[in-house]
């Protein structure tokens, strides 16, 4: 008898250690998966502001009535001073030096974005096909 109650605790024992185990593994999966998370969320921000930065300095170099159109995936905001573009999207910001003037839109916009030199400057702006 002594020796059926025996087992039953190393058992307990047994299954108490393995479930701290499995708790650890999660936890630390669960921080690698969200760092991993923030790394490309960072990544593709930081993608398509190069992106749209480029396009507004070809469009520059091109002349008036030149325009690009950017792909977007995320929802973000654009901002300009000092000769610098900005994107932010909530969680990170980021900035990039252009060559020309950039009217940038108010609002948030995502999808396809026009980049098109209107002569004195270059606007950007969500896409509409007309």
């Amino acid at each position: 008898m002594m020796r059926k109650g025996q087992v039953s605790l190393e058992m307990l024992l047994l299954l108490s250690v393995m479930v701290g185990v499995l708790y650890l593994s999660l936890s630390l999966l669960s921080r690698t998966y969200s760092l991993g998370s923030a790394s490309i969320g960072n990544a593709a921000s930081e993608s398509l502001l190069r992106g749209i930065a480029t396009a507004a300095n070809e469009v520059c170099a091109m002349g008036e009535g030149n325009s690009r159109i950017v792909e977007s995936s995320t929802i973000f905001s654009l901002s300009y001073a000092d000769g610098s573009l900005s994107l932010s999207n909530g969680k990170w910001q980021f900035s990039r030096k252009v060559d020309c003037l950039i009217v940038a839109p108010q609002d948030s916009i995502s999808g396809k974005i026009l980049v098109k030199n209107t002569g004195p400057s270059v606007s950007i702006s969500q896409f509409s096909p007309e």
